[in-house]
């Protein structure tokens, strides 16, 4: 439809709606295209009910005359009006004066209709001649052809097409703009319908001067939402066309597009790329894009932190230029044997200040639909750190792996009871040759079938999290021979999943040398029984030797007997000198005890003598007593003399007290106390006070 045609249309249908005689719009083939209020009036009937019908419908004919002729034969008479009778609603005819006039750019033609008191002369057939009616059919045809294109031109354009006129209301609307804003064609011409009121209230102020500027003559283009009558807001694109009638500006020409989904479309379109750029510009790792031989399109602002050079210096630059030789040709040789798109390759690099990075890329090579590599996407992340730490963990792993192969025990891990793993001494110790001969046996073919149960609990409890004490079994050899071991396990992950390790030791030579100190420790008991022996009869001996003295002096005639008894004493103490000899005097070892389970254990020692005499233990200590520094054998021995003289001192039994309390900050004070007689001191003989006094044994550790 041209700018020319719009122009008219627009300039008829602004004053259409409001003329006060009746109005007409035909196509150039005499349908009608619309009819103003005032026409239907005049006829009785309302816009609605005239859908569909065509203007000879309401045309009364005369004899041989057809309607659409007549019309035909009135658009064609440039003479004057033409007088008609029309149809009323009710029946009656309605005559009209009829006024025509095309309006010939836009191909249509407009009907001016009054009413007339005089009666109108039917058109005959006959008037019309062979030659006007060839020519009134070509008219007909070519007009019929211009209805065709301008309904295809606007009324079945995919997007809205409008006028408006200088005022911002439309005129004329689209099937495509009607179902855009919601509104029909009625809404929009009966109710002056204008841009402000579909337009949001955002964009309002944008449209009005968008308007304004067509208005002027300028051609507009912009966007702005619409707010349908129903629905969701539509972003459209509108292009604003002023219509110009000699020299002037009549009206305007528009049509919009719904562009919702572009706009949404290129709203996630700017996102992504806003978030592509944030990615990149703040990506802690290297995003490049290279061609097929490896030239670099782009590469992350990250480079120049990670590697020293900024971006537009390795633009158009050889990827590989930067990755050591040795590396890039294990590149080289993976995509040649696999040839896999997508992959993940550790590399070295030189950083710009001569250090080395290691980096870890993910590669993955772009095709086109033939199948070309037409781009290399790569992701490099900084793995230097991380190379280090493994590099570490590796040398750790290898020392470790080195001090448990040079372990001077056996080590073997098992899982599911399987031996997993063994060291050298462990093959040494089941007389292996080789791993192979004990790796994925069970374990319990190399245990002594009567361990079997005892195992079986321990590693019951390890593998529930409890911990074992070292256990004594016997395993069995590969040649068959029992071998006693000394076995600690304690439970582990190993291949990311539980193990259990074991560390054991061959005790055979502990064996024998524990038998030797057994022996050792037998004639030691014995030489310590025989001092004791000794000790006990030197005592009353020396009790005796000290009262035989004064006897003596008092029985001067019997000095021979008593020269004879002091003799045989004197012999008896150089017998029990020798059973002395073989008491050993031990190795006084000071440790730190608690008083308190010293008594008590020398307690329970005297308590059958105890019980035998009648004679009841009472001990107290004052708690939280500090340990004390001591030999323990030696000190027990003390308590036991102390206590069995106190016992033997009550025959017919009594109350033996012991206690133990502070006696100053550093001083203990033990006090045990007996209900004996005990002796008058002033009934003891000088000799007695001297044999009484403390002495020093022969053995030094009673």
């Amino acid at each position: 439809m041209s700018n020319s045609s719009l122009a008219a249309d627009s300039l008829f249908l602004q004053t259409f709606q409001q003329a006060p005689i009746g109005m007409v719009l035909l196509s150039a083939n005499g349908r009608r295209l619309r009819t103003n209020p005032c026409f239907c009036r005049l006829l009785g009937y309302r816009e609605e009910e005239l859908d569909g019908a065509e203007l000879q419908d309401f045309i009364i004919p005369g004899e041989a005359v057809y309607p659409q002729v007549a019309v035909l034969a009135l658009l064609q008479d440039k003479s004057g009006p033409a007088l008609m009778s029309f149809r009323h609603r009710e029946g009656y005819a309605v005559p009209l004066t009829v006024h025509a006039f095309a309006a010939e750019p836009q191909g249509i033609f407009v009907l001016y209709l009054q009413r007339s008191a005089e009666r109108p002369a039917p058109l005959s057939r006959t008037s019309l001649s062979h030659r006007e009616e060839l020519f009134m059919e070509k008219i007909e045809s070519i007009l019929l052809e211009s209805e065709q294109r301008y309904k295809s031109l606007f009324e079945y354009h995919p997007d809205g097409v409008f006028s408006m006129d200088l005022d911002g209301n439309y005129m004329e609307v689209n099937t495509a703009f009607e179902q855009m804003c919601g509104y029909s064609r009625d809404e929009i011409y009966y109710n002056g319908l204008d841009y402000s009121r579909i337009t949001c209230p955002e964009d309002l102020e944008l449209a009005r001067a968008h308007f304004h500027n067509v208005v002027r003559g300028i051609t507009q283009n912009f966007q702005c939402t619409f707010n349908p009558k129903h629905g969701e807001p539509v972003t459209v694109s509108v292009t604003y066309v002023p219509i110009i009638v000699e020299g002037l500006v009549a009206g305007v020409y528009g049509i919009c597009k719904d562009i919702t989904v572009e706009k949404r479309l290129w709203d996630e379109l700017q996102e992504s790329q806003r978030l592509y750029e944030l990615i990149s510009n703040n990506a802690m790792d290297i995003i490049s894009y290279s061609d097929p031989e490896g030239r670099l399109q782009y590469v992350s602002p990250s480079v120049y932190r990670l590697t020293g050079y900024r971006p537009e210096e390795l633009i158009g630059r050889p990827v590989f230029s930067l990755i050591y030789e040795e590396d890039l040709r294990r590149i080289y040789d993976y995509y040649i044997s696999e040839g896999s798109d997508e992959a993940i390759h550790t590399y070295r690099c030189d950083h710009r200040n001569g250090t080395l990075v290691w980096f870890e890329a993910m590669v993955k090579l772009l095709r086109d639909p033939s199948g070309q590599v037409h781009s290399v996407l790569a992701v490099a992340r900084d793995i230097t750190e991380r190379k280090r730490a493994e590099e570490a963990i590796a040398k750790s792993e290898e020392k470790y792996r080195r001090l448990i192969e040079d372990l001077p025990e056996g080590f073997i891990i098992h899982k599911e009871d399987r031996i997993v793993y063994a060291n050298e001494m462990a093959l040494r110790l089941l007389r292996a040759g080789h791993k192979n001969e004990i790796m994925n046996r069970s374990i319990y073919d190399f245990l002594d079938p009567e361990y079997k149960q005892a195992i079986e609990d321990r590693i019951r409890l390890i593998r529930s999290g409890n911990q074992v004490p070292a256990f004594t079994e016997r395993l069995i050899t590969v040649q068959g021979e029992p071998l006693d071991v000394e076995v600690r396990s304690f439970g582990m992950t190993f291949d990311d999943g539980p193990a259990i390790y074991s560390i054991f030791r061959d005790i055979t030579e502990t064996q024998k040398t524990q038998e030797l100190l057994q022996h050792s420790e037998k004639l030691t008991m014995v030489g310590q029984m025989a001092a004791g022996i000794a000790h006990e009869i030197r005592n009353p001996l020396t009790a005796i030797k000290g009262f035989i003295k004064p006897l003596q002096s008092t029985a001067e005639d019997k000095l021979s007997y008593y020269e004879i008894v002091t003799s045989e004493i004197n012999r008896i103490e150089q017998i029990l000198n020798e059973p002395l000899v073989l008491a050993k005097p031990p190795k006084v070892i000071f440790r730190p005890q608690r008083l308190e389970h010293l008594l008590d254990h020398v307690g329970t020692l005297i308590a059958s003598q105890a019980i035998l005499s009648n004679v009841q233990i009472v001990s107290e200590c004052e708690p939280d007593l500090p340990p004390i520094e001591c030999d323990e054998n030696q000190l027990k021995q003390v308590f036991i003399n102390f206590m069995k003289n106190s016992v033997e001192a009550m025959p017919r039994g009594g109350l033996l007290h012991i206690k133990a309390a502070r006696h100053s900050p550093d001083r203990l004070c033990i006090r045990i106390a007996d209900q004996g007689a005990g002796f008058r001191r002033r009934s003891w003989p000088a000799s007695a006070s001297r044999s009484l006094r403390p002495r020093r044994t022969a053995t030094a550790w009673v």
